[in-house]
């Protein structure tokens, strides 16, 4: 069975209401925060059938605790890029960029204007060294379109569906750190339901939705949960109020 953990990335200054608008937005010090909050609860909290698990099963696991997740993806936009490295010493993995799994539009959207063709593969390697690119990220960026529209979104969604679809029967847990819009295609597709624009599964920065492959389906076990976020806003009330 495969668990798949869809995570949408932390706060970036372009999710700040009234910030202006930048192609490849930085984490915000509030979204630094909220990764590492993620970081530490995927870390630290065990599931229920993973307590379960045999002495030999864990060793397996080349002694991971928490949710043991096995592979990392992010996407090649920055934002996603430096949630994964905030998770992945706690995680004892190293991020692979899947391109696929990008935002829609892709590296220039509709309210962007103008043409960007993403963070070249010497920029993502000078600041992210130990991170696995694929051939797709070259020298002048990844992203040699126009903006994607929703066909083309669409299509890449049931793209990277079917990429998953083909593991579902591979004992790993896969964390996808990715994007609203993507993250709400991909679970619509997982879930047969259409990809319509006229209702939405919504996710905050960080929220976790978890989905199983199972032999007799596809299983939502829970939507964007934030749980390791409670004690970080409870602590930033605390701050306010002094």
């Amino acid at each position: 069975m495969m668990e798949l953990y869809l995570v949408r990335h932390a706060q970036a200054t372009n999710n700040v209401v009234g910030a202006p608008f930048t192609y490849e937005p930085s984490l915000t010090p509030w979204g630094a925060r909220q990764a590492k909050s993620l970081a530490q609860y995927l870390a630290d909290n065990a599931l229920p059938h993973l307590a379960k698990r045999t002495p030999r099963e864990r060793l397996a696991d080349e002694g991971r605790t928490g949710f043991a997740i096995t592979h990392l993806y992010c996407s090649p936009m920055w934002r996603s890029l430096q949630t994964a490295e905030i998770l992945a010493p706690l995680l004892k993995l190293t991020p692979e960029v899947w391109i696929d799994i990008h935002e829609r539009g892709g590296a220039c959207p509709e309210d962007g204007g103008g043409a960007y063709a993403g963070k070249s593969r010497q920029e993502i390697q000078a600041h992210f060294p130990s991170f696995l690119l694929p051939a797709g990220i070259t020298e002048h960026g990844w992203w040699f379109r126009e903006t994607e529209d929703a066909a083309l979104c669409a299509e890449r969604v049931r793209r990277v569906a079917t990429s998953l679809q083909a593991r579902a029967q591979q004992d790993e847990r896969i964390l996808l750190v990715s994007h609203g819009a993507f993250v709400d295609g991909l679970i619509k597709v997982l879930s047969g339901a259409p990809l319509s624009d006229q209702f939405a599964y919504h996710h905050f920065n960080t929220g976790i939705t978890r989905i199983d492959f199972r032999p007799d389906g596809v299983y939502i076990l829970y939507l964007n949960r934030v749980e390791h976020l409670t004690r970080l806003y409870r602590l930033s009330q605390m701050f306010r109020q002094e």
